[in-house]
């Protein structure tokens, strides 16, 4: 689980990665819903950052245009972690990964779950 801001509201949703993106899909309650993406190569930085100035549970990308995003995570250091590893900053890992999910599977859908749990010993959010 997990929560992007989007204006004034915190979309509940789900929060995955993949090699190519970082995905939301929102929860079908919520007033916003649908799915938003990220590609890889738009992200130029992550950041901890704090909900309401005092809950440390926020996660922060910025993007290649400028655009900032905000999620509320649990785990948001294991999150940076793997975007992290995923647009290749941590070589040694990323590599590691990449020969792994050739292993796993043809299709590098499940990089996140497998990233998470490979990395942290932690199930995605």
């Amino acid at each position: 689980m997990a929560n992007l801001w989007a204006g004034p509201e915190a979309v509940g949703g789900r929060l995955w990665l993949t090699s190519r993106s970082l995905v939301f899909r929102s929860h079908a309650v919520n007033a916003q819903r649908g799915v938003w993406a990220w590609p890889i190569e738009e992200i130029v930085s992550t950041a901890p950052v704090n909900t309401l100035g005092i809950v440390p549970n926020g996660l922060a990308i910025v993007l290649r245009n400028g655009d900032r995003v905000r999620f509320v995570v649990r785990k948001r250091r294991a999150w940076i972690l793997v975007i992290e590893q995923t647009r290749g900053l941590i070589p040694s890992i990323s590599e590691e990964i990449a020969e792994n999910t050739k292993a796993r599977s043809p299709h590098a859908a499940d990089l996140a779950f497998w990233c998470l749990e490979r990395t942290t010993g932690i199930e995605p959010a």
